[in-house]
């Protein structure tokens, strides 16, 4: 996430880790729900964009190496 403002990963934060509604981010934020649901618009819409150069990272096979090793190094624990 590290393509989002700070703005952008805050509100992601709280939709949807801390689950909550538009309207208390809102007010947490001190901005309209408008605005609210326009940030989230625009954070989901970079990560898609950015999806991209995961994706060309799983088909080299990169993250699939990363984890087995990460799986080794941590008892089964994925740490990627």
């Amino acid at each position: 996430m590290d393509l989002l403002t700070d703005r952008q990963r805050q509100v992601i934060h709280q939709i949807y880790f801390q689950q909550r509604t538009q309207r208390e981010v809102s007010r947490v934020f001190g901005i309209t729900e408008p605005a609210v649901s326009k940030c989230i618009s625009q954070a989901k819409q970079k990560m898609r964009r950015n999806a991209g150069r995961l994706t060309g990272v799983l088909q080299k096979g990169e993250i699939k190496r990363c984890v087995v090793k990460n799986q080794r190094k941590d008892n089964g624990m994925c740490c990627v």
